[in-house]
C-alpha cells in the first residue's frame, strides 16, 4: 500500500500459489462485493498499526506483535499506513560479529531476530533448557511459559531480556518515527 493505494503484493503473499491465492482473492473479491467498498489485503503489522490508530484517532501509532517473527506498523500523523518501514523487522538491532540474521532478508542482527520467539528459543539453549524435543514452535513457546510460571530463574532472564530489547526498540523508533502511541 503507498498513500493507501494497492502497489502490489508483498514477500508472503508473492509466495503464495495455488489455492491458497485464489482463496485470498476470492475472499477479497466476496467482501467487495457485498460490502461495496474497495478492500485492501495489508500485513499484520500494518493492518494492526492502522486498526489502532484509526480506533483510538492515535496518530503516530507502531503496532508490534512477536511471534515467528515480529511483525510491526506504523499509522502516520494522517492516521494512513504508508509505504515506508514496513518490514520493521529488518531494523538492526545488533552489530555484534555472528549476530541472528533475518530468515528472508538476510540482514545481520535484524529486530525480527531479537523481537520473536527466536530469540526466546536461542537464549533458552544458551541457558541449557533443552528444547531439542519439541518441534512446533508454539508448543516450544507454551513449555517456557509454563517454566516462567512455576518461576524459572532461566526463563524469567530470558522473558526479561525481550522485555529489554522491545523497549531499546521501541526507543530506537522514536529517534526515527514520531511515534505518539
Amino acid at each position: 500500500v503507498n498513500n493507501n493505494r494497492p502497489t502490489g503484493p508483498g514477500p508472503v503473499v508473492r509466495k503464495l500459489a495455488g489455492e491458497e491465492l485464489e482463496n485470498i482473492k476470492s475472499v477479497a473479491t466476496t467482501l467487495k462485493e457485498k460490502l461495496g467498498l474497495p478492500v485492501f489485503i495489508l500485513n499484520d503489522g500494518k493492518a494492526g498499526a492502522l486498526w489502532a490508530a484509526v480506533r483510538q484517532n492515535a496518530p503516530g501509532t507502531v503496532a508490534l506483535a512477536l511471534g515467528t517473527g515480529l511483525a510491526g506498523g506504523y499509522a502516520d500523523s494522517e492516521l494512513r499506513v504508508r509505504n515506508y518501514l514496513t518490514e520493521m523487522g529488518n531494523i538492526v538491532l545488533s552489530l555484534e560479529e555472528g549476530a541472528l540474521s533475518h530468515d528472508f532478508s538476510h540482514v545481520p542482527g535484524a529486530a525480527q531476530m531479537y523481537l520473536s520467539q527466536r530469540l526466546a528459543f536461542e537464549l533458552a539453549a544458551k541457558a541449557g533448557i533443552d528444547l531439542s524435543g519439541i518441534t512446533d514452535k508454539a508448543e516450544k513457546l507454551l513449555y517456557l511459559q509454563k517454566l516462567f510460571d512455576e518461576n524459572d530463574p532461566r526463563v524469567v532472564e530470558i522473558f526479561t531480556k525481550v522485555a529489554v530489547y522491545m523497549a531499546e526498540y521501541i526507543i530506537y523508533l522514536n529517534t526515527i518515527l514520531p511515534v505518539n502511541n
